[in-house]
């Protein structure tokens, strides 16, 4: 777009990550009017170059479709308490995506497909007006990057800035009353780091990582490691000292980051909270901007791309529709899709927190060698818990703590 310019738009994307970039692409394939802001200065530019993996349920058939770049796939996972540790054979594939301002990024790659099929990008947007009617629709917002002043009138928004929700205020989006649980992370990217290449590692340990993880991947010669944890942990010690503590105590993760002569740091996080609704009026909320993130292990780029797809896809498919008002239908598909998938599953794992965060060591320990012992059948007891109840209680019967920490948690 050119400087003090208007554009129309069907729809108007605000923040281009992961579920910004993708509700594009979805959008402009689909023949809507499309406009992309983004605050960075690039695309991709809110992280440094890292891997994100994620579980395809779902999005498998949005990553054929729209052709997204990915850095495979992998059904292999290792688990490792303290004490013992199991590899996981999955029916589910994990997908690797790299991230950050490559070219071969999920988000860069996806917005320059975008833009090829006619969407027009800001970025550098450092000021944002939504200018709202009487009844709450915005149908016109100025943006400026620099000294540059762009005016947009959309029919539609999807707000996609990630954990920079200072959007959502002034449309009239309203929190539900929780405490907020911010989830960060603190790692390093290396080419150089010695592990096999199409898995993924988890680390678990309640002392040294509480209410937390370590977790190491690599994929096409690119490796990536990290810590996770709640973000109330770090009032007792920095979270770089819980990083290189685990560290320095992991004999397999020590080695591990030995390799990695060229690591580079990367830290980040997000913070967990439900919205009263995914919509107003004419805008919708996408991935981590609707709180549409796992917040039991802090994974979103799956939760991204689900989301981005379904607000673009719906609105595309109410435009199609030849409706006079084909707002409203657009609105309410996107809401009954997340209802549908992805918002049961986020309030799982938010009744499942609590019984992650009271896991000892000796729980860990306990629950990997039950997980050993199923077989082959661990994968189905992970994924589909519900199928598998008979199973389950008998596990909790021979670990009374285990059964008393998972009533609590349904309680």
């Amino acid at each position: 777009m050119e400087a003090n310019s208007v554009a129309d738009a069907d729809v108007l994307i605000v923040g281009a990550g992961a579920a910004g970039a993708i509700a594009a692409l979805t959008a402009t394939k689909r023949g809507l009017r499309t406009v992309v802001l983004e605050r960075e200065n690039k695309v991709g530019g809110h992280t440094k170059t890292k891997i994100d993996v994620t579980e395809g349920t779902g999005i498998l058939p949005i990553i054929r479709s729209l052709e997204l770049k990915t850095l495979g796939y992998s059904n292999t996972s290792h688990w490792s308490a303290p004490n013992t540790s199991l590899t996981l054979h999955s029916k589910t594939s994990d997908v690797f995506f790299k991230r950050g301002p490559d070219s071969d990024s999920l988000e860069t790659h996806a917005v320059q497909a975008a833009k090829k099929r006619g969407a027009k990008l800001i970025t550098g947007v450092k000021k944002l007006e939504y200018l709202l009617d009487a009844k709450g629709y915005c149908s016109r917002v100025e943006a400026w990057s620099g000294q540059k002043r762009y005016e947009i009138r959309p029919q539609t928004i999807i707000i996609a800035e990630g954990d920079h929700t200072s959007s959502l205020d002034p449309l009239g989006f309203s929190w539900r009353k929780q405490e907020p649980l911010r989830i960060i992370g603190y790692g390093f990217s290396s080419r150089r780091m010695k592990l096999a290449s199409g898995s993924t590692n988890l680390f678990l340990d309640a002392e040294l990582l509480p209410k937390g993880y370590f977790y190491a991947i690599k994929n096409k010669g690119f490796g990536f490691a990290s810590i996770v944890l709640d973000a109330r942990q770090t009032a007792k010690k920095e979270l770089s000292e819980y990083y290189w503590d685990f560290v320095h105590a992991n004999p397999t993760v020590r080695e591990l980051v030995k390799t990695a002569t060229d690591a580079a740091y990367v830290d980040g996080g997000c913070t967990a909270y439900s919205l009263d609704s995914l919509t107003k009026n004419n805008i919708l909320a996408v991935g981590t901007a609707g709180r549409l993130f796992d917040p039991l292990f802090g994974y979103g780029v799956r939760q991204a791309i689900y989301s981005g797809y379904w607000a673009a896809t719906a609105l595309a498919d109410a435009k199609g529709s030849k409706q006079k008002d084909w707002i409203e239908p657009g609105i309410k598909q996107y809401e009954i899709e997340m209802q549908r998938q992805l918002l049961p599953e986020i309030r799982a794992a938010w009744k499942a927190r609590p019984l992650f965060e009271s896991l000892t060591n000796k729980d860990l320990n306990t629950i990997i060698r039950e997980l050993n012992s199923a077989g082959e059948g661990a994968d189905e007891l992970i994924e589909r818990p519900s199928a598998h109840l008979f199973k389950i209680m008998k596990i909790l019967l021979r670990h009374p703590r285990l059964a008393w920490l998972a009533l609590k948690a349904i309680s």
